[in-house]
């Protein structure tokens, strides 16, 4: 019995242990391609969801194998370089340990050298014989900046020295001196191993500032005697000569071969008080700016009173209207009179321009107040629209262009091109100015609703030939007659009276709408007026 189990027990012991080995797996495989630059990142595991630490792990792209080694926490990142483009199978391979057995997995990652885009920054026309510095911005496919990148700087046929993008994306290149005439850049990227070449280019003019002259024969004219102004353009012959008076075009001269020019205005023209006058030149002539003169400046006086010879006319013709007007009265209802209106503070110059200086290049620069109280308006939607088509007096919406708002200070810039400037403000009429020059100093001043539908009523007193309307001393209803005496017709004339009163002394604020109406009836009565005077 003893022996039996003496036997039994040998047996037993000298049996071979059966060892069985963990399973090993890689977790979370990424791979991420920069251009010819793989990106592999992951975690080896056991079975048991264990990390496995420091342990030899390879990664396969093709025909290149780089070896690696997990950390303390299993993880593994890895950097490898291919040699060809298009679709390849990224492979992580761990051998296995005595332990853990082998384990394998595989990521398919496109691969291949990335776009690159070059957008040089550069004026269309620039001042000859002047250096100046523009600037190349460098972006990839999803307009993320490329730093340190190389490129190759042409200036028409001439190559000039590389330059290098900076840590922004951006790339400084200097452009000498250039003569008058067409010119061309050209900036190029040939592209690396990881990156696609790329190029842009330009064709721009240089072109001297015309210098222009102004001088006036007589700042301070006498009573209906016009103004003379004279001058002289440097520059090609056959310009043509803008009189601007305070910003704003007036008329239009043609200079002599010589440069010499003479432009004579009316007084009524431009109108009593003191102007601020330029000339500006303008030419088409191929290596030529636009030039603008220092300004001069002319006071214009009142106009003279009447000659007591021609009193007896104007009595007459107030003596029929007073006739006309109490048969208009006769056959109509009597009406309320009226409370005056609120006085109108006299409102500074809705628009005034100051061009930037001889070969400068800089933005538009605006400043925008209340037309009334001078304070400025911030969030004014500012913005440079074409010239045409020409818009209405009280049209709101503007048209399509580069836009933006005022600051805290009433103030916004604009860099782009258009040739007028819009401003539009909740509360405000809306107004656009034509602009003399694309770059300067503009101000605008915006008139309240309710102030422009008063001056909209005075323009059609004006367009009759009828004294402004007297803010506080008198109506819109006392106004009327002398309008309906010189064919303004009843309907148009009662209905924008009424409006322009309702919008003065009703509780609610008038409104956009309220003000096109104003200025459609405006138009109708204005095209209506002297067919029956």
């Amino acid at each position: 019995m003893f022996t039996a189990l003496l036997a039994l027990s040998l047996l037993t012991f000298a049996s071979p242990r059966i060892a069985v080995k963990a399973r090993a797996h890689v977790e979370g495989l990424k791979a991420q391609s920069d251009g010819r630059t793989v990106h592999v990142r992951g975690v080896l595991r056991d079975n048991l969801g264990q990390p496995l630490p420091r342990q030899p792990i390879a990664v396969v792209a093709g025909d290149v194998r780089k070896a690696a080694r997990t950390d303390a926490q299993g993880k593994f990142d890895v950097r490898i370089r291919v040699t060809s483009d298009g679709q390849q199978a990224v492979r992580v391979e761990f051998a296995g340990n005595p332990l853990v057995s082998a384990a394998a997995q595989e990521k398919q990652v496109s691969v291949g050298r990335d776009a690159v885009a070059v957008q040089l920054h550069m004026p269309p026309t620039i001042e000859a014989e002047q250096a100046l510095t523009v600037s190349a911005n460098v972006v990839d496919a999803e307009n993320q900046p490329l730093p340190g990148l190389v490129l190759q700087i042409r200036l028409g046929e001439t190559a000039r020295e590389p330059v290098r993008v900076g840590p922004d994306g951006r790339a400084v290149i200097p452009v000498p001196p250039l003569p008058p005439g067409p010119h061309s850049l050209r900036v190029v990227y040939r592209g690396d191993e990881d990156h696609l070449p790329a190029e842009d280019a330009v064709d721009f003019e240089a072109a001297r500032s015309m210098g222009v002259a102004l001088q006036v024969a007589n700042a301070s004219p006498a009573p209906n005697q016009p103004l003379v102004f004279s001058g002289r353009v440097e520059g090609p012959g056959g310009a043509t000569v803008r009189l601007l008076v305070n910003g704003l075009p007036l008329k239009e001269a043609r200079a002599q071969a010589n440069g010499a020019f003479s432009v004579v205005v009316s007084a009524d023209s431009i109108g009593e008080g003191t102007h601020r006058v330029r000339a500006g030149a303008v030419t088409d002539a191929s290596g030529w700016r636009d030039g603008l003169s220092d300004p001069v400046t002319v006071t214009v006086p009142p106009p003279p009173p009447p000659s007591p010879w021609w009193l007896w006319a104007p009595a007459i013709l107030a003596a029929i209207s007073v006739i006309g007007v109490l048969g208009r009265a006769w056959r109509r209802r009597p009406r309320p009179k009226a409370a005056p209106l609120p006085p109108v503070v006299e409102a500074p110059p809705a628009f005034t321009f100051e061009p930037a200086a001889k070969g400068g290049h800089r933005a538009l620069e605006v400043t925008l107040r209340d037309g009334l109280s001078g304070r400025p308006l911030q969030g004014t939607l500012v913005l440079l629209a074409p010239l045409e088509p020409k818009p209405g007096r009280a049209q709101f919406e503007p048209p399509s262009g580069l836009q933006t708002q005022t600051d805290a200070q009433g103030q916004a810039s604009l860099d782009g091109q258009g040739d007028r400037l819009w401003a539009c403000a909740e509360g405000y009429a809306p107004a656009w100015h034509i602009l003399p020059s694309s770059g300067g100093f503009a101000g605008v001043n915006l008139l309240p609703i309710r102030a422009r539908l008063q001056t909209i009523y005075a323009e059609v007193l004006t367009a009759a030939g009828r004294p402004a309307l007297r803010f506080g001393k008198q109506t819109p209803r006392e106004a009327a007659p002398p309008l309906a005496v010189r064919g303004a017709p009843d309907d148009p004339l009662s209905a924008l009276t009424a409006l322009v009163e309702q919008a003065c002394f009703g509780a609610a604020k008038p409104t956009h709408a309220d003000l096109v109406e104003a200025d459609r009836l405006a138009l109708v009565i204005e095209a209506s007026l002297g067919r029956h005077a």
